[in-house]
């Protein structure tokens, strides 16, 4: 039997934020980004948030964050993560790919 993990929801987003964007790929990077933590959290939690960032003008950064009771990474991979063209393994080249489209539409 598989020890329980909880999934907390720490969104602070503001109810009456509207936001123009591309809703679909969003929803893609966090799913990828949540299905990892889940993928490898044995037992714990796993902890997703969302925060209104800065706002100015007709721009307002939102700020996601997912944290997790899992394996973790060693800090030579964690220096390696976000290097283009670096595969540590499947996993982190996904993570790569998303930063690096999380900064072709911001």
């Amino acid at each position: 039997m598989k020890p329980e993990v909880k999934l907390i929801n720490n969104c602070q987003l503001p109810s009456t934020l509207v936001v123009i964007g591309d809703a679909h790929r969003l929803t893609q990077i966090i799913i990828n980004i949540l299905s990892n933590a889940i993928k490898f959290t044995q037992e714990g939690e796993i902890v997703y948030w969302a925060d209104q960032g800065r706002v100015a003008e007709d721009k307002v950064e939102i700020l996601f964050s997912v944290s997790d009771t899992g394996i973790g990474m060693d800090e030579t991979t964690l220096r390696r993560l976000f290097r283009p063209f670096s595969q540590v393994s499947v996993v982190q080249s996904r993570v790569t790919l998303i930063e690096q489209f999380i900064q072709f539409i911001a």
